[in-house]
């Protein structure tokens, strides 16, 4: 899983926790991921192992994403 964030790592804490792979993305700013910070985080994440990755993009009350997340999309 690859968390985002503003500031904070407590996301990626409590999942790691349980064990999971976790990349921690801190923005300082900016209120979302972007393809770059992704691109970062990768190589921190043994994609051979997985079987599917979830990407936790940083919106939240205070920057809402303003852009279609894909969340009308169903497998």
């Amino acid at each position: 899983m690859i968390t985002g964030d503003l500031e904070t790592s407590r996301d990626a804490e409590r999942l790691q926790k349980h064990k999971l792979p976790v990349v921690q993305l801190t923005t300082g700013s900016a209120c979302h991921l972007d393809a770059n910070m992704i691109t970062y985080a990768l190589p921190h994440i043994d994609l051979k192992k997985i079987d599917i990755l979830i990407i936790e993009n940083v919106g939240n009350l205070v920057c809402p994403a303003g852009f279609k997340l894909g969340r009308t999309t169903r497998l």
